[in-house]
């Protein structure tokens, strides 16, 4: 884990402020967007951001805990 981008589900009202929180934790993120370049909605109605990493994940229970403690956070993976 962390070879390849995380896909992180996001609620879409608080996508701004979220995408925020988790670059001010020192993540780097990317809003996935469809082919008609707007954002990718799911089946819930939430956005999903793409968090690259820069190494792999040591402790994947411990960073999704992380990640889902940060408002907005819905799922990872």
């Amino acid at each position: 884990l962390g070879i390849h981008p995380l896909p992180v589900e996001i609620a879409r009202f608080v996508y701004r402020s979220t995408m925020r929180r988790l670059e001010d934790e020192g993540y780097e993120v990317i809003l996935r967007l469809n082919s008609a370049q707007e954002p990718y909605v799911t089946d819930n109605g939430n956005y999903i951001v793409d968090i690259h990493y820069s190494t792999p994940i040591i402790d994947p229970a411990k960073e999704q805990l992380r990640l889902k403690n940060i408002i907005g956070v819905l799922e990872t993976g």
